[in-house]
């Protein structure tokens, strides 16, 4: 059994179709034996980052912000898997998905390391974060936009699209 966190960044709500298989998704991943944990991030009132860095020197690990970030945090902890799931708009991940990411700067240490031939921070928690991107592209992605997308989260998660099946999607986010 996997503890799982899918954060669906679906900030429209006529996207039915894009909810409809975030929630599939989760039923199919339960159905599993997994314990699943599902947020939709235009339920949640999350502010931007304002680069305080109070959460790497005044309260470390901690967030100034007080708002629904700090559930999103904790549950990050709990989770083996994090599944992050957006609509691609404008060519990159919602906008909601965005500010929720960079919000994750508490989960890190402020210190850099060299690995693999990149710069990196070192884990506030003794743990890595098993990540995945999970993208729907109907409409709206090219070629270049997914390389973009590949690029700028490929030093932290795996990437799926909605044209697989739920099955196969739930089946790999399983088996890792």
């Amino acid at each position: 059994m996997k503890k799982i966190l899918i954060i669906n960044g679906n900030p429209k709500e006529e996207l039915q179709n894009f909810d409809s298989y975030c929630k599939a998704l989760a039923d199919a991943l339960d159905s599993m034996g997994n314990d699943i944990r599902l947020f939709r991030l235009r339920d949640k009132k999350i502010g931007d980052c304002i680069g305080c860095y109070a959460c790497w020197l005044k309260t470390p690990g901690i967030c100034a912000l007080k708002d629904d970030q700090e559930e999103i945090l904790k549950t990050y902890l709990w989770a083996d898997f994090i599944l992050l799931a957006s609509p691609v708009m404008m060519g990159f991940v919602s906008a909601a998905l965005k500010t929720m990411n960079d919000r994750l700067l508490p989960l890190v240490h402020p210190f850099l390391k060299l690995e693999k031939d990149r710069m990196g921070h070192y884990q506030r928690y003794d743990r890595d974060f098993l990540t995945g991107l999970l993208l729907d592209n109907k409409d709206h992605l090219d070629g270049d936009d997914l390389e973009i997308i590949r690029k700028v989260y490929s030093r932290s998660a795996f990437l799926k699209t909605m044209n697989q099946s739920i099955e196969e999607v739930a089946y790999e986010i399983d088996n890792l």
